[in-house]
Order: structure tokens, then sequence, then C-alpha cells
């Protein structure tokens, strides 16, 4: 055939039909979709795993600085009668204090000094009720609804140091009184201890960082040195992400040291009784997550909340801790 013939250079050329084409396109485009689903797919698996992660940590975190208050409410350095725990020093005087404040004056004529009740529970609480029981808390930083939390006690051990304007119980075992240290501060004498005092007010906040940013927080209010003395929030919240905080209080009825029924709204009686805390944390993501819904139930002891019906994940941690001071001077 002569190489000049249209038809012997066109059976030298092969390519691709349209029809070729189109289900290489296809397959393309099948392929291309299943590795854009598997990284969709890990990058929502790593987001949940980051935010679940991330709720645990806060949880963890939270529960451990309440229970260790909790089970160290009302302890005073091996002063069993808190009747023998005086404020006598003028250098004590507040500048802000954060509970009511002792009506017949007398030796305890403020809350944050006040030895007698070292644990106190404010129930699911209003804004209004909150700030009456708390003077300390802002309307507008108060999570409605959310219980309150306020604690008492010393540091575990003593102080072998003293900060400038801070308060510390010192103590020979036997009596004690509250000092602030400062220069003119005398002394200790022989036989006497000085331990931290510690007052705390835990409760949410409807916000983290600033006003409007929706990110519920576990907050604490302390006794912060200065002068004056103040109840302040800590800088910086302790728990991101802590939408409730629930609490009952194990009450022992019959005088054996182990508690026959828990009320999550204890009378005065009832907490002169109180052995045990069970503590309650509704815990939320923090970030919302695309793609899903929470329509789910959560109890908290004696409570239940939503459905929610919005993207956060949520989770409930509990735990009990006990009141071995209170309970060990109430048989004093």
């Amino acid at each position: 055939m002569d190489m000049g013939d249209p038809r012997a250079r066109n059976s030298t050329h092969s390519g691709f039909t349209i029809v070729e084409l189109l289900v290489g396109l296809v397959l393309g485009l099948l392929i291309t979709m299943g590795a854009i689903g598997l990284y969709l797919g890990g990058k929502v698996s790593y987001s949940q795993n980051e935010a679940l992660a991330r709720m645990q940590d806060n949880a963890r975190f939270a529960m451990s600085e309440l229970t260790r208050d909790i089970s160290m409410a009302g302890f005073w350095a091996g002063i069993l009668a808190p009747e023998e725990i005086v404020e006598n020093d003028a250098s004590l005087d507040l500048g802000t204090d954060c509970g009511v404040t002792n009506a017949s004056g007398g030796r305890w004529t403020s809350w944050a000094y006040d030895p007698r009740v070292p644990f106190q529970l404010t129930p699911q609480a209003t804004t209004a009720t909150a700030i009456a029981a708390h003077p300390c808390i802002g309307a507008g930083e108060f999570q409605a609804n959310t219980d309150l939390l306020a604690i008492k006690r010393v540091r575990g051990t003593p102080a072998l140091t003293l900060q400038n304007n801070a308060v510390y119980l010192r103590t020979n075992d036997t009596v004690g009184s509250f000092i602030k240290q400062a220069g003119s501060t005398p002394a200790t004498p022989p036989g006497f201890q000085n331990w931290e005092y510690l007052n705390s007010v835990y409760y949410i906040r409807a916000f983290s960082a600033t006003a409007g940013d929706g990110v519920p927080t576990l907050f604490r209010k302390r006794l912060i040195p200065g002068s004056p003395v103040s109840m302040e929030t800590e800088s910086g919240g302790l728990a991101e992400g802590i939408e409730q905080l629930h609490a009952v209080v194990g009450v022992d009825t019959d005088d054996d040291g182990v508690a026959n029924q828990y009320t999550g709204t204890p009378t005065a009686a009832q907490l002169q009784n109180a052995v045990s805390v069970r503590v309650y944390l509704l815990v939320r993501s923090v970030e919302s997550v695309p793609r899903y819904t929470n329509s789910k139930i959560y109890r908290l002891g004696d409570l239940t909340f939503g459905p929610f019906n919005d993207r956060f994940y949520r989770r409930v941690y509990t735990t009990t801790a006990l009141l071995r001071n209170p309970a060990a001077q109430r048989n004093f």
C-alpha cells in the first residue's frame, strides 16, 4: 500500500473514543469523591475525638478541685470545735465579703471568717438567689439555674513561709485565730503553726473570657491577699464547658456515719448531719460540631436536662466526696 495513501496514515494512529473518555472521567470522579469522603470522615472523627478528650480533661480537673475542697471542708488543722477559732485582728477587715454576715455581731461579724458552717449549698439558684447568698457574684456573670458551693477550710499542710497580706489560721491544735500576714504581725509563738486559710465559692459563669462568648465555665471566688483582703474571682476559669453543676448531700439520719438519704435541697438541720456530697457535672464541648444534633436527655441525680437540639457534645460526670471533718466536729 502506498504510504501516501490517507488510509495508511490513519491506521498508524490510536486514541480514546468518546465512550472511553467518559468512562475515565466517571472513574476519576468516583476515586476523587472517595478520597474526599475519607478525608472528611477522618477530619470529623479527629474533631470528635479532640472535643471528647478536651471535655474529659476539663471534667477531670474540675472534679479534682471540687472533691479536694469538699473532702477537706471544715479542716481546721486539729481544732475540732470551730468555736475555738476567733477573728481578732483588725487588719482582717474585708473589702468584699461573699455571704450573709452575722446579724448578731459578736465574734464572727463577717461571713468569710465564720468557721461554723464550712459547707454551704445553694441549689439551682436564680440570679437573685445567687446574689443573695453570695453578694460578691455579679448579676451578669452567673449562669442561672445552677448550684453554688461554698467551702471553708485551711490548706492540708502548714505554711513554711507567709505571703504578705494573706490570711492564715494560727493554731496550736486546740485554739486558733485568723491573722493577716504583714510587717507588724507578731511572731509565731512557740507551739503554734500557721495554716493558709482557703474560702471558696464555686459557680458556673455564663461565659469564659468575654461576656457573650457563650462558653459556660466553672469559676471560683476565693479570699485574695491584699489590702484589704477581698473575696474575688480567681484569674481565669477553672474549666471551660462546665454547663451544669449539681450537688446532692448525703444525710446520716441514724448517727452511724453512713448516708441514709441524698437530697439536692438540704435544710440547715440536714446539713448538720451531712456526711457526703455527690457531685454531678454536665460538660459540653467548647466548639459546636458540624452535622451533629444533640437530642439526648441527661440525668444529674434528681434533675433532668435536655434535649438541647444543638450541635454540642455533652457528657455527665459524677463522683462522691466524704465530709469527714464536719462529721467529726458534730461528734466532738
